[in-house]
């Protein structure tokens, strides 16, 4: 089982309230899970939806770059870019030597294997 952490915008799109983010990073969580049985997404925008509005913005962010420190590899949901909490995300996970992956790497409409899928093959291979 590998866990994956998926960052994506929470907040920062303009004219998108927080509960369709959060909806996007889920529906993006449930198309990992169906396509990929043996990973656990790890959806930090569930979490900070209860938190929201209780917490300050530096504990939030400390708090889940720590989380994903914890997981084996990062998938930058679309939109990424825009979102400061996102571009943070991805920038530590890069610097902790953490995979990262855009979504896109995850799914195939072609019939390839995806660079994602070819990852998750190599783990499973080194791990024997």
């Amino acid at each position: 089982m590998r866990l994956i952490y998926i960052a994506g915008p929470f907040n920062a799109r303009k004219g998108v309230p927080v509960e369709q983010n959060v909806r996007f990073v889920e529906d993006l969580a449930r198309a990992l899970v169906s396509t990929y049985p043996d990973v656990q997404p790890v959806v930090p925008h569930s979490l900070g939806r209860v938190l929201f509005g209780y917490q300050e913005e530096a504990a939030a962010y400390a708090g889940t770059l720590e989380l994903m420190r914890r997981c084996d590899a990062v998938v930058m949901q679309e939109a990424w870019e825009g979102s400061k909490g996102s571009c943070l995300e991805r920038a530590d996970a890069l610097a902790q030597g953490l995979p990262v992956f855009e979504e896109r790497d995850c799914f195939s409409d072609k019939g390839e294997e995806p660079r994602f899928f070819r990852w998750l093959q190599e783990q499973e291979a080194r791990r024997g």
